[in-house]
């Protein structure tokens, strides 16, 4: 499908947004002076929040917090709203802490972080704003730059908070593989009318909540589903085995055993199964999938060309989208 001249420009608008989240994450790494002091040895619970694209980074800050040794947890804003949770430390994402991303100033916390790209003048609740770039304007709803750029920020803090971080030496690489990870798949024609499934031997679902919830909100599909490369046997293979489906995974070089079981399940009749492969260690390959995710993106937008410049619930979803606990 050919695009029309103004859905034309959309387009080069959010691909030139896209190919420059490389660049942003060079620029991410002159900011460390701007980050907050170190967070410190675990003593409390910690909360991670955030909506929408912006709630894919907390759920994934919350599980490398767990495994460093914190207690921390993912809540949802409506759960932050209803129960006023008392934390050690409440980290909210938000690009620009309007409507639902106000309602974390019911909870209770001794140090509150945000990593926005919203005015100062909004955020006195919080004792440091972590103040990343806003996206370059286009028509399209989605967010291809902030999600990812203040997710790498944080990872950075988290970084200069702890001695002996297992990924720290590489954590400088990011930028430039995301930048070479820019490659769209080879995914078949009719992907956006079948079932779409992302796995993952090493990550938690949660962790790649924003890679999925993109596709919602970019060309407004149903989010692939995310599951484990193991528990894909355990309901989502049964769902998709008599259809054609896309099975993508995100795969690491050690993991190859796996994912030759997981092709073996396959039917080669109706089933895609494409791998992207990272060359950073996870959490930080992370970054890759998003860019090849994003490379993918914008080659289904010329399917769908309606999706650049025309959202179907503009307006309408103001109940819900601009709530803000009055």
């Amino acid at each position: 499908m050919s695009l029309s001249t103004s859905s034309l420009s959309d387009w080069t608008l959010l691909a030139s947004a896209a190919q420059a989240v490389a660049d942003q994450l060079d620029d991410i790494q002159t900011r460390d002076s701007l980050l907050p002091p170190p967070l410190a040895s675990p003593k409390g619970p910690i909360i991670t929040t955030g909506i929408g694209l912006s709630g894919g980074p907390a759920r994934y800050l919350s599980a490398q917090l767990t495994r460093l040794g914190y207690t921390a947890r993912f809540a949802g804003l409506s759960e932050i709203w209803l129960n006023s949770p008392r934390a050690e430390a409440i980290i909210c994402f938000s690009q620009s802490f309007a409507g639902n991303a106000r309602l974390v100033q019911s909870a209770s916390a001794s140090k509150r972080v945000i990593f926005t790209s919203a005015p100062p003048q909004k955020l006195s609740w919080f004792d440091h704003v972590v103040h990343i770039p806003q996206d370059e304007h286009h028509n399209c709803q989605v967010h291809l730059q902030s999600p990812v750029t203040s997710l790498y920020a944080a990872l950075r803090w988290l970084a200069l908070s702890q001695a002996s971080v297992p990924w720290s030496t590489e954590l400088n690489s990011v930028p430039n593989a995301a930048r070479a990870a820019f490659q769209p798949l080879s995914v078949p024609p009719d992907i956006l009318s079948t079932p779409i499934v992302f796995l993952s031997a090493w990550y938690d679902p949660s962790e790649l909540h924003q890679l999925a919830w993109k596709w919602a909100e970019t060309i407004f599909h149903g989010p692939p589903l995310i599951t484990n490369a193991l528990e894909f046997a355990h309901g989502p293979l049964q769902v998709i085995y008599n259809q054609r489906a896309t099975i993508i995974s995100l795969s690491h070089p050690n993991e190859k055993d796996i994912w030759t079981r997981v092709k073996s399940v396959l039917d080669p009749q109706r089933h895609h199964y494409v791998e992207v492969n990272a060359n950073l260690p996870p959490p930080l390959s992370f970054w890759e999938f998003d860019a090849t995710l994003n490379a993918t993106l914008l080659e289904l937008l010329k399917q769908t060309p309606e999706c650049l410049n025309h959202h179907p619930t503009l307006g309408l979803d103001a109940p819900l989208y601009t709530f803000d606990g009055d």
